[in-house]
């Protein structure tokens, strides 16, 4: 490995020791994590599963769950819908906005969401309410055809509504600079659940993707988003530079890929322009926010430069943003460590195979939730700016 790449995870506290065996190792987890489907039947969906574990320090409401680590996409229950396979720390982001809470419509934007596994467990946890709008946004047109069939695939029948845009996640809903990343909505719940009842749904032909487009673009035009529709909740899961997500390091490692590691030391080298990028997409965020709402910002990098250090840049203009304390009111603390800014979360990834399912074993993650002050309203005395 790169002595770079080395010398960052020893700085975030992961020894080249344990990295060299953990990645070099043919052993994998004990244990993985899936999520259940509230929309489906959860009791068959837990039967139907090898000694499935709830995960005690994320809400029951989340229906985290540990099972024996194997293979599921052949599983039935991931076939039909009613399984998600998805690392518990990152469920840990949409965690933190505690949406099972809340008691009236709200509005709810992901801004980097692809490829829409997070998005879907904000739909999940919506799932009590009627009437919510959830909005999705992503500059990638290739996640986005991932992430579209993901919502397709899970989102049959859910009680929030759902839209998602192709656009530029650091000018939302504005127009960006580049014309060719200005909003486009490419996903409309409404849309979907009107040719399912129409039995539309059909291979998409070209002129099934015409029809598609053509209602889309209708959509659009008659409700584009507009900068004074502001949302109650705001979620960021930022570009990064991925260098927390050991397990997929090591998988392109088993699978042959020598240059496993290359995309990370680039982003490295190159992080002053990520973080840039990072600030961006957390300042345009919390101008979409409400006064008294909610964001959370999130990467699976372990640098400080992109996760602490872009939330202190952030803060030392925003007068009226505050660190909120991160409380998942569960029956058990949650396996992280206190990040380097007061209120902020780390999880360290896990270098070794965990016998205990009620254990963490995932990637590493950093998390820090904010809060939006009301106008007039005082500034925390515990805020800490850095």
């Amino acid at each position: 490995m790169d002595q770079q790449v080395l010398e960052h995870y020893s700085k975030a506290g992961v020894e080249e020791g344990p990295l060299n065996d953990f990645l070099s190792s043919t052993s994998v987890p004990s244990f993985r994590y899936v999520r259940l489907n509230p929309r489906m039947n959860t009791n068959e969906t837990l039967a139907s599963l090898p000694k499935p574990s709830p995960v005690p320090w994320l809400p029951s409401s989340t229906n985290f769950y540990a099972i024996p680590n194997r293979t599921i996409n052949t599983l039935d229950p991931y076939v039909d819908g009613s399984l998600y396979g998805m690392d518990c720390s990152s469920g840990a982001a949409v965690a933190a906005l505690r949406l099972e809470t809340v008691n009236k419509p709200v509005r709810v934007l992901d801004l980097c969401c692809c490829p829409c596994a997070k998005l879907c467990m904000i739909v999940d946890s919506l799932e009590h309410l009627s009437g919510c709008e959830v909005v999705g946004v992503d500059i990638s047109g290739n996640r986005l055809n991932v992430g579209k069939k993901i919502a397709r695939k899970y989102l049959k029948g859910a009680a929030c509504e759902v839209r998602l845009y192709q656009a530029d996640g650091t000018t939302f809903p504005g127009p960006a600079d580049d014309i060719s990343a200005s909003p486009s909505l490419v996903f409309d719940s409404r849309a979907e659940a009107q040719e399912t009842n129409q039995g539309e749904r059909k291979k998409m032909n070209k002129s099934a993707k015409s029809r598609e487009t053509k209602r889309l673009a209708e959509l659009m035009s008659s409700s584009p988003p507009s900068p004074d529709d502001k949302f109650d909740f705001v979620l960021i899961d930022a570009e990064c530079s991925t260098d927390g997500a050991l397990n997929q390091v090591k998988h392109k490692i088993k699978a042959g890929k020598e240059t496993a590691t290359d995309s990370i030391r680039e982003k490295l080298m190159d992080e002053e322009s990520l973080t840039s990028l990072q600030l961006k997409l957390l300042t345009n965020g919390f101008a979409n926010l409400k006064d008294g709402g909610s964001l959370v910002y999130s990467t699976c990098s372990l640098s400080e430069n992109q996760n602490e250090n872009v939330v202190r840049k952030f803060l030392s203009s925003r007068p009226d943003a505050n660190v909120a304390s991160v409380d998942f009111s569960s029956s058990s603390p949650p396996p992280s460590i206190p990040g380097s800014l007061p209120g902020t979360l780390r999880f360290q990834p896990t270098l070794g195979p965990t016998q205990d399912s009620k254990s963490f074993s995932g990637s590493g993650f950093f998390l820090c939730k904010i809060s939006k002050r009301r106008q007039g309203e005082e500034a925390d005395n515990d805020d800490d700016g850095g």
